[in-house]
């Protein structure tokens, strides 16, 4: 009887930190507080660039604001958020700061260009309300000293006929370009005459 009450006071001491209409992240494998976490996170949204994408190296962000079950906005922090960009590759784990007044913000650098899934949930088991978000991280601006050059034409040119090679954009890591567009400037020495320069 004093090891059950010993535990019921530890478990009312824990539960008075993170609480939320019921909810303590610590209890979470009870089915009704589980039911209620999930329900508290449908509740809660997010917001900021950070959701739909970035160019590669920059900074992007967004900003988790919280709810209670009642639709009633928050503005005490404590609650348990986590946040994971992923694709086919790889599975990046998102620093979370409690901003103390109910939300939760966040930011992240990629240096690869693709489509991830931005998942944010409450106690890493309940997806907030639009989450997995789809991101697109495109590449950034064209770097001269990353671009590179490929084909036939770099190595050897047949006398009246016509020899070609490719330009291919780059970004400063080295990601390529998916669009063109970039004013590139070809000049040739010697009797060989520039027939075209064409973007892809």
């Amino acid at each position: 009887t004093l090891n059950m009450v010993i535990a019921y006071s530890r478990k009312m001491v824990r539960a008075s930190a993170n609480t939320l209409d019921g909810y303590d992240p610590l209890y979470a494998d009870e089915e009704n507080i589980f039911t209620v976490g999930a329900e508290i996170a449908h509740n809660c949204q997010a917001f900021g660039p950070g959701l739909f994408g970035a160019e590669v190296g920059q900074h992007s962000q967004f900003v988790i604001q919280t709810h209670d079950l009642h639709g009633n906005m928050l503005a005490l922090g404590g609650m348990p958020f986590t946040a994971t960009l992923t694709d086919d590759e790889c599975m990046y784990y998102l620093q979370l700061t409690d901003n103390s007044d109910g939300t939760y913000s966040a930011f992240y650098i990629v240096s690869r260009p693709g489509i991830y899934l931005l998942s944010i949930r409450l106690n890493d088991e309940h997806e907030i309300y639009g989450s997995p978000f789809e991101v697109e991280i495109l590449p950034s601006k064209t770097v001269p000293e990353k671009c590179t050059v490929e084909g036939e034409g770099l190595l050897r040119v047949d006398t009246g006929k016509d020899s070609e090679f490719m330009i291919v954009a780059r970004d400063g890591y080295s990601n390529q370009k998916k669009k063109g567009g970039d004013a590139f400037e070809v000049g040739i020495m010697g009797s060989a005459q520039l027939k075209s320069l064409q973007v892809t």
